[in-house]
């Protein structure tokens, strides 16, 4: 009896690359509306280069025979959006869906993410694509929404540095993962929550093992930014390859390449700042001369240059030039293909973020043997 092919899913990070979801930004004339300020000019200068280079980065992996998905921004001007019943704040576009879209072995997950209430109508945004995925065959599986009462869900969903989150609403991300084959590596510190990975394993079954990293304080939040696996065999990582191994021990055997970092950039002149001050997460101090590049609230973990997007195991889109890394990717017969992201430091995402696979050619097995 011949299977049928799965709509959606990807064991790995590096197979073979059919179809995948590209995010979106809010329109080039959101801030229009602002007064004239240093403020209004800086953020509408940053939306036109940004949507440009989301732009280059669809048609570039259009051209690559990989079929793009896009989602809807309902949200197209600044104000107060409401269902009926909760009222948010310019609510957040959907320009990471790796948050909070996932799909695995012909099931595709919405995610609630703990960044609430602003990512509160994120699952619109792809509610008409997994309509038409769910006709093609593919399971829908929607994770429950948190209170009624957003006050209630923050006071017993809190998240505290020293707490972690609360266990009464399921929270989970697509970025705390790092799929290879019939595992997945995952961390849960500040953006997920037991419950949350529960309601996943569930819906997985034993298919697949869970293994959470050792080092919460290396490899927490989106450990995407974190750990690349390139290929079998071939790993990038923020930190040793010692620290790497001590979660997984069966990569030992592997080589792990780290980032070079190149002159005159923002994260070189955070290693700088961090010499002089220490581990600190005043970064005020040291962004203003890189207002354009300002990163997120977890720079000290998060290298969005490692955030990078295969197409197969032997090519990879990056968010800028960087010769060194290319030559050194290029050694092990991966070649670059670079679609600048000139702002993802100031939005706190790079290419892997701003896109979710919905579909590789790949296997559930155990790649360490």
């Amino acid at each position: 009896m011949v299977m049928p092919e799965n709509i959606v899913g990807s064991y790995t990070g590096w197979g073979k690359l059919k179809k995948v979801v590209v995010g979106e930004f809010h329109p080039a004339d959101y801030f229009d509306v602002l007064p004239d300020s240093a403020f209004k000019e800086r953020m509408q200068k940053l939306s036109i280069e940004s949507i440009e280079d989301l732009k280059n980065l669809k048609q570039t992996i259009r051209s690559l025979d990989v079929e793009v998905f896009e989602l809807e921004n309902f949200f197209k001007k600044p104000g107060v959006h409401s269902n009926g019943y909760l009222s948010v704040i310019n609510p957040r576009p959907p320009f990471t869906p790796r948050d909070n879209l996932h799909f695995i072995d012909n099931k595709m997950f919405s995610f609630f993410t703990a960044d609430q209430p602003i990512r509160f109508f994120d699952d619109f945004a792809h509610h008409d694509l997994f309509v038409k995925f769910a006709k093609q065959g593919a399971e829908w599986h929607q994770m429950p929404k948190g209170y009624y009462n957003i006050d209630k869900e923050k006071q017993l969903d809190y998240i505290d540095q020293d707490r972690g989150i609360g266990e009464n609403t399921p929270y989970l991300d697509g970025s705390n993962f790092t799929k290879c084959g019939n595992k997945i590596y995952y961390t849960l510190e500040n953006t997920a929550n037991e419950f949350g990975l529960q309601w996943f394993k569930n819906i997985i079954g034993d298919k697949i093992e869970f293994i959470k990293y050792k080092n919460t304080k290396l490899f927490r939040n989106h450990v995407d930014s974190i750990v690349k696996i390139i290929k079998p065999g071939l790993v990038l990582c923020n930190f040793s390859k010692e620290d790497l191994v001590e979660s997984i021990p069966e990569m030992a055997s592997w080589e792990v390449i780290h980032l070079p970092i190149e002159k005159n950039t923002m994260r070189l002149k955070l290693n700088e700042y961090r010499k002089d001050n220490g581990f600190s997460h005043e970064i005020e101090n040291w962004s203003q001369d890189w207002i354009e590049q300002w990163a997120d609230d977890d720079i000290i973990n998060t290298n969005f240059d490692l955030n990078i997007l295969s197409v197969d195991e032997n090519t990879v889109l990056i968010p800028n030039k960087n010769p060194e890394f290319e030559k050194m990717l290029k050694k092990h017969n991966v070649d670059t293909i670079v679609c600048n992201l000139r702002h993802r430091f100031f939005w706190g995402n790079g290419i892997n973020c701003m896109t979710s696979e919905v579909l590789r050619e790949d296997e559930c097995i155990n790649y360490f043997k």
